[in-house]
């Protein structure tokens, strides 16, 4: 905790201020545990997938049937869960249909102009 202290004191303070900042610190886990800095990506998808699949009136089931499922790889879990394994295409759809929503209100706009 000093040396980060030290670090953002000497470096980052004159600039962005904030005295004594641990900020730093925060991913110090980076160097005793490099294979945790992954799980962010594929813990996003996972939470991206399974929010698609827990949408609507059956979530308390759908959660509970999901969660029961146990402890097994993280692929035969979300078949489980989602009907589907680990993907990205739960987040590439909303991503398709955000960029659709946007050209349609950016043509709006246009022809409103």
């Amino acid at each position: 905790m000093d040396i980060a202290r030290d670090l953002w004191n000497r470096y980052y303070q004159p600039v962005l201020g904030g005295k004594d900042s641990l900020l730093l610190a925060v991913y110090s886990h980076m160097v005793s545990a490099f294979l945790y800095l992954p799980d962010y990506p594929i813990g996003h998808l996972i939470a991206f997938q399974l929010e698609e699949k827990l949408r609507g009136a059956r979530f308390g089931a759908e959660f509970e049937r999901a969660a029961s499922f146990g402890r097994v790889t993280p692929d035969l879990w979300m078949q489980h869960a989602t009907g589907a394994p680990v993907s990205a295409a739960p987040l590439l759809r909303a991503t398709e249909a955000a960029l659709a929503a946007d050209r349609g209100q950016n043509a709006a706009n246009a022809s409103a102009q």
